[in-house]
């Protein structure tokens, strides 16, 4: 999706604490990263918060996606403090609904601070299941929105890590969801 908008350079924090896929995923690619996405690896102990950690890194004008774990409170709220919008990805299941709540907290006072945008993502979704459509009416009932836009659960997603898959499957719709979108969950 980066070299669709070659315009712009887009920054990636990477600062999921139980993980740093996203630093992996650009070193393995290596050549084939596309340039105008650049990527940085926030260390959850350095002592210096996300919040400094992305003023000192990225452009006040860039673009920028945060990647943080849910278990990492600070680093959470750093995070929607530097965000415009928060998309939660979220497999539909109750389990993940019910884990979902200590990020809502948290959201919910970052955002009287410093109002964002807020928005559910369903992830590795198997199809139009039951579940699926329970999860969401849940969510949509408590006056969270939900992107229409869903990830399947899709090998071609696990096989492409550390490449530049040729197709994107269904992020170049969600990435057009949340432009289209922008403004509309304040």
């Amino acid at each position: 999706m980066a070299r669709r908008f070659a315009y712009d350079t887009a920054y990636l924090i990477d600062a999921d604490a139980t993980n740093d896929s996203a630093t992996v995923w650009a070193k393995l690619a290596a050549d084939d990263w596309p340039q105008n996405l650049k990527v940085a690896r926030w260390q959850h102990d350095s002592g210096e918060r996300l919040a400094d950690f992305v003023k000192r890194t990225v452009p006040n004008d860039a673009r920028l996606v945060i990647d943080t774990g849910p278990h990492a409170q600070d680093a959470l709220a750093d995070a929607m403090r530097s965000a415009d919008r928060f998309i939660i990805p979220l497999r539909p299941s109750m389990m993940e609904v019910v884990s979902l709540y200590p990020t809502l907290q948290i959201a919910a006072a970052v955002h009287d601070e410093r109002p964002f945008e807020l928005s559910v993502l369903f992830t590795q979704v198997l199809g139009r299941t039951r579940i699926r459509r329970e999860v969401r009416e849940n969510i949509e009932e408590q006056g969270i929105p939900v992107l229409k836009t869903e990830v399947p659960s899709a090998i071609a997603y696990n096989e492409s890590f550390g490449t530049v898959p040729r197709s994107l499957g269904v992020f170049p719709n969600l990435l057009q969801e949340i432009i289209d979108t922008e403004g509309d969950t304040k």
